[in-house]
């Protein structure tokens, strides 16, 4: 398939004549923006008696429930998959899909994942996925960006919960955040894919992230004239703890290859701020 820019395939125009007519730019991946929304009464009611079993959660979400939180979702992010799906081909259009799972919960604080993809089989392997925070107590829902927010961006995001981190002050959710770009919409002379390890918690602004690390990186661009270019980055990470066993470092050993040759590695480390609420990198 061919492939424009990224920068300008939202650009689109159709040649009529000496004319050029742009065309509606094209959603490519859901959007990344912080949004928080208040569930209709029904809604809270159900999440409510539903997340006040936690057992429950083990088989996943009732359909019914799935619903609900989909259609609590602000009306852009909806509209968002269907464009999304259109731009993987003709076959696609229509075969949209909302699912949702459970990362995490944590007393009134409930993790959730947002998935877009497609019903037609073909396509069972792409889709993209958000971040949403559900607080019981005041039946609200916060959408966490993971990542920029663009409209020619094509990049597919993938989400898993990994571990609670103890910090002083506060208690961070740690996810992999895997970044495609595998989409059908899309191919090209360059592909990646990228992992990155985020720590989020809250904040008087809302759940954001505190630390965030690429922990793999695989890049491979193709050139007619100088062949490809495959870069691999991994990294490994630990952490210090203090007396009371909250952590209080992340220590990152990072080895960089370019065509299987080493061109650098290192090892970085970043201490929590309570005071900034973040981690900052130790010189």
């Amino acid at each position: 398939m061919f492939q424009l820019s990224r920068q300008t395939l939202c650009l689109l125009c159709v040649l009529c004549g000496s004319i050029l007519v742009p065309l509606v730019e094209a959603r490519l991946n859901l959007p990344q923006r912080a949004q928080s929304v208040r569930l209709p009464e029904a809604a809270a009611l159900s999440v409510r008696a539903y997340f006040g079993r936690p057992a429950a959660v083990e088989h996943g979400l009732p359909p019914q429930l799935e619903q609900l939180l989909v259609d609590a979702l602000p009306r852009d992010v909806r509209g968002a998959c269907r464009e999304m799906v259109e731009n993987w081909g003709e076959t696609a259009k229509g075969t949209e899909e909302w699912r949702v799972r459970l990362l995490q919960q944590q007393a009134n604080r409930v993790w959730l994942v947002f998935r877009c993809g497609s019903r037609w089989p073909d396509y069972r392997e792409y889709y993209d996925e958000r971040l949403g925070v559900l607080r019981l107590e005041v039946a609200t829902l916060e959408l966490v960006p993971l990542g920029p927010d663009s409209d020619n961006d094509a990049d597919l995001y993938r989400l898993a919960f990994v571990e609670a981190v103890p910090l002083e002050g506060t208690e961070a959710g740690a996810l992999r955040v895997t970044q495609s770009s595998d989409n059908p919409c899309c191919d090209g002379p360059t592909q990646s894919h990228r992992e990155r390890l985020v720590l989020l918690a809250d904040s008087p602004q809302g759940v954001g992230e505190v630390f965030s690390v690429i922990i793999r990186r695989e890049e491979l661009e193709h050139d007619d004239e100088a062949g490809d270019t495959e870069t691999i980055y991994r990294a490994e990470v630990s952490y210090e703890r203090n007396p009371d066993g909250q952590v209080s470092a992340v220590i990152v050993s990072f080895r960089e290859e370019v065509n299987r040759e080493p061109r650098r590695s290192g090892t970085l480390r970043y201490r929590w701020n309570p005071t900034v609420f973040r981690f900052e990198e130790m010189n």
